[in-house]
């Protein structure tokens, strides 16, 4: 969950998937649910929509009981799963179930209670704008009074996508100085998408490409394929010419990916790596697996070698 909020996409799913393998072959139904709510999440981000499926279908033929949080957060992540999915139905039945639940207990912190937010992508994806903007309304009034500014800076966001031009521009900007001053790097790239297009909509194409170029950045450093997309895309719609991601190459590392192979450059063993970020000895064995598929190595005596190259400065092409 820490992973997810910080934005490092790629260590959370591989986490999260781990967890969720264990959970699924020991483990009662709400400590399944419990595990799949993150992997999910995680893998949405990434894109990863067939196998953040395969983990709902197996966690919902577990029948998690309701009213439990652990089911609530696997049904916000299940919804959100479904927006991505483009469909919007399905989504709201997951996230009205999930709202309800919330209510049920008495809990309303939009750190946690996160169902508003997709909602109002649902809401909108079936041009329901009233009870979108409704939705999103009440979450900014929830994360104003928490007061955190991760949780404010989501919330404006999404209020922007139901607001009036001349609210939407003020939120965003707003939503993005907040998350510049907390390690969501996610959010913020986020944040910086919806900025850069909504500048480029009401006809400032040169403003917008300075957050759509962050928001870009920040969208492959995490690994989260869709969002960058869309950040690429609205960058080609004001005139400019983003670089195209790498394939291969050092370039094509993530940045969970970076991180190891630094530190396995460095000398350190695998399970030295492991201890050192807090991560699993599987966790640390995927991402040098797919490390040095990109690199096009089968030795770590290789990566200094291949990891210096990235360092040297491009020349003009």
């Amino acid at each position: 969950m820490i992973m997810r909020r910080l934005g490092q996409l790629d260590d959370a799913a591989t986490d999260a998937g781990l967890a969720l393998d264990f959970k699924l072959a020991t483990s009662p139904p709400l400590a399944v649910a419990y595990a799949a709510a993150p992997c999910i999440d995680a893998l949405t981000c990434l894109g990863r929509l067939d196998e953040a499926e395969a983990a709902a279908a197996a966690t919902a033929d577990r029948r998690p009981p309701p009213g439990w949080i652990h089911t609530l957060l696997f049904l916000q992540a299940r919804g959100a799963l479904r927006v991505a999915q483009h469909r919007p139905g399905e989504a709201l039945d997951d996230l009205t179930a999930a709202g309800a639940g919330w209510r049920g207990l008495d809990m309303d912190t939009p750190a946690i209670a996160t169902s508003r937010t997709a909602a109002v992508a649902a809401h909108v994806a079936l041009g329901h704008r009233a009870e979108a903007l409704s939705l999103a309304s009440e979450q900014l009034a929830l994360a104003r009074k928490a007061g955190t500014a991760t949780a404010l800076g989501a919330a404006l966001r999404c209020y922007a996508t139901t607001a009036a031009p001349d609210e939407a521009g003020p939120a965003l900007a707003e939503s993005v100085d907040l998350l510049e001053a907390t390690p969501a790097r996610y959010e913020l790239a986020l944040a910086l998408a919806g900025l850069g297009a909504h500048l480029r909509r009401t006809g400032r194409p040169g403003e917008a490409r300075a957050p759509l170029r962050r928001a870009l950045d920040l969208a492959q450093r995490s690994g989260a394929t869709p969002l960058a997309d869309r950040a690429r895309a609205e960058l080609l719609a004001t005139g400019a010419r983003p670089r195209r991601t790498a394939l291969t190459g050092p370039d094509a590392l993530t940045s969970a990916e970076r991180r190891v192979t630094g530190l396995a450059a460095d000398g350190m063993s695998n399970r030295q790596i492991a201890q050192h970020l807090f991560i699993t000895l599987p966790t640390v064995e995927t991402h040098l697996r797919h490390a040095f598929h990109k690199l096009g190595i089968t030795s770590r005596a290789d990566l200094p070698a291949q990891l210096a190259s990235q360092a040297r400065p491009r020349q003009p092409a």
